[in-house]
C-alpha cells in the first residue's frame, strides 16, 4: 500500500513538474522580473517611511516622558 502511494506521488509529481516547465516562458519571467523588483522596491520606501514615522513618535513619546520626571523631580 505505502509502495502504491509513493509511486503515485511520484506519478503526480512528475506531472506536475512537466506541466509547470511547458508553461514556463524564460522571456515572459524575465519580462516579470523587472516589474515584481519594482514592487518590492516600492513595498520597501512604504515600509521605510512608516519606520522613520514611528522612531520620530517614539522620539517625542520619549522626550515626553523625560520632561515630565525632570519636572516631577524638580517638584519633588
Amino acid at each position: 500500500m505505502f509502495q502504491l502511494y509513493n509511486r503515485m506521488k511520484t506519478i503526480v509529481s512528475s506531472e506536475l513538474n512537466t506541466m509547470t516547465d511547458k508553461a514556463e516562458d524564460p522571456v515572459k519571467m524575465l519580462e516579470q522580473y523587472p516589474i515584481d523588483i519594482g514592487k518590492d522596491i516600492q513595498n520597501n520606501e512604504e515600509l521605510s517611511k512608516k519606520a522613520l514615522k514611528d522612531k520620530r513618535h517614539w522620539e517625542k513619546s520619549y522626550e515626553s516622558l523625560q520632561a515630565s520626571w525632570e519636572h516631577a523631580d524638580e517638584v519633588a
